[in-house]
């Protein structure tokens, strides 16, 4: 499945955006605060995802702590109007199918209340009640669900309900995954990414990513009970921690998991180029547009450089697939969100014959 468009009626500070003709990789790029990150969490809140932690891991994606104020800012609950209108079509590679899915979440509101698991404990709510319209050619569907977040002090739990049944992937659709650059710290999602790969039997494949950043590398390990990530490296006597490499490492270990998630489905990453140096990040970004093409990923990305923007450009060009990237400038104004599409064939002329900077 491949997203086709996208259309956003009001989430945070998008007012009616509507994105089209989608196509392998799309860069969407724009002034601090005009809504480049609140268009992928949109995609993940949209039902797109096929796991529902997906969910919660995007509403707190900008918090270094889980909290119910926070969330719940980006839902008016006192507004009697629909909080966040989204409409997407996804196009079916294998039936040549267009399936329209419209979502609506159409009320949100905040409870309080306490559970008894070893003394008094306080549980914060925040329910948002979803409707879906489903529409495929003939057939079309309806479905209605439930998302429960359950806030208390360690963290935070989402259930999904579903008429009568309470099920964690009743709105399965694709595979997403979701990197946001205020997430890199969080180290839990990174070790759960890694178990899971190494299930799928990726092991192979990630090490293939990170031998970009360090030829020696040669594995890597998940030691001890604190779940430490060794890298082994040709020639070293012990294995060193991913934090010897630095940041940049890290991020890459975060990237390339989750692309290698991805497969068959959608791979959003937010400010792709942060504290990855340039010399990595042109062979990472290649990397990326390799594994994208290979493992039939849609990548949606944000960024403020106008570097990686060639880096991405260029490595299409190299590749022979410059009708495969789209660039998105996006405009916000009190009124209305604006998205200027650029081809990739357009941007080449644009940056090749007069070095226009599109963002």
């Amino acid at each position: 499945m491949k997203l086709d468009s996208f259309y956003v009626e009001t989430y945070r500070g998008l007012k009616e955006v509507q994105l089209e003709n989608f196509t392998d990789i799309n860069v969407f790029v724009g002034k601090n605060n005009s809504g480049k990150t609140s268009l992928l969490e949109a995609m993940v809140l949209s039902g797109l995802f096929d796991n529902a932690q997906q969910m919660i891991t995007t509403l707190v994606s900008r918090y270094q702590k889980v909290s119910i104020d926070r969330v719940s800012t980006m839902f008016d609950i006192n507004d009697e109007r629909k909080k966040i209108g989204l409409k997407h079509c996804l196009y079916d590679e294998n039936t040549k199918e267009h399936v329209q899915i419209d979502t609506d979440i159409v009320s949100a509101e905040k409870t309080e209340s306490t559970q008894q698991e070893e003394g008094i404990r306080e549980i914060r709510q925040l329910v948002l009640r979803l409707e879906y319209n489903t529409c495929c050619r003939e057939t079309k569907k309806k479905q209605k669900a439930v998302f429960r977040i359950d806030f208390w002090q360690e963290g935070a739990a989402l259930t999904i309900r579903s008429g009568r049944r309470k099920s964690s992937d009743t709105l399965t659709r694709v595979p997403c995954q979701f990197v946001a650059f205020s997430r890199f710290d969080g180290t839990d999602y990174l070790l759960n990414a890694l178990d899971e790969i190494l299930e799928q039997g990726k092991r192979a494949d990630l090490v293939e990513a990170l031998q970009i950043f360090d030829e020696s590398i040669q594995n890597f390990e998940i030691i001890g009970e604190e779940r430490d990530i060794k890298i082994i490296r040709d020639g070293d006597n012990a294995p060193l921690s991913v934090y010897d490499y630095g940041n940049g490492m890290y991020k890459a270990f975060y990237i390339a998991s989750a692309a290698l998630l991805s497969e068959n489905g959608i791979l959003l990453i937010d400010e792709i180029e942060a504290g990855i140096h340039r010399e990595a990040l042109e062979k990472f970004v290649r990397y990326l547009g390799q594994l994208c093409q290979k493992k039939k990923i849609q990548m949606f990305v944000t960024t403020h450089s106008l570097e990686t923007l060639d880096l991405l450009l260029q490595s299409c060009q190299q590749a022979d697939r410059v009708n495969d990237l789209t660039v998105y400038n996006i405009r916000n104004t009190k009124e209305k969100t604006t998205a200027r599409r650029y081809s990739g064939q357009k941007l080449k002329d644009l940056r090749t014959e007069i070095g226009l900077d599109v963002r």
